[in-house]
């Protein structure tokens, strides 16, 4: 049971970091555009 929760945590942790990731390359990509 233990495990489990680890596991989802570490799921948790990269989804988090993913979005945040994503949020950042998409900030640059509209930072980019001229309008």
């Amino acid at each position: 049971m233990v495990n489990f929760t680890n596991n989802i945590r570490k799921l948790i942790h990269i989804w988090n970091f993913m979005e945040r990731t994503f949020c950042v390359s998409e900030w640059l990509l509209w930072a980019e555009t001229p309008f």
